[in-house]
């Protein structure tokens, strides 16, 4: 189930967004910690997207 589930397209997004959400909100600086995780997880988000797409010989 879970590996149905990261399949789905933005779930790296969201969980790299709730948790740059939680140490921005803890640091008080939700500015800078939004676009770091935003970007993390669409870094994440193509290289998942990448591995599953690739032919297994």
């Amino acid at each position: 189930m879970l590996k149905k589930l990261k399949q789905q397209k933005g779930f790296w997004i969201g969980i790299c967004l709730m948790i740059s959400t939680i140490v921005g909100a803890v640091t008080n600086n939700i500015g800078i910690w939004l676009p770091v995780g935003i970007a993390i997880g669409v870094a994440l988000e193509t290289t998942q997207n990448k591995q599953t797409k690739t032919p297994k010989p």
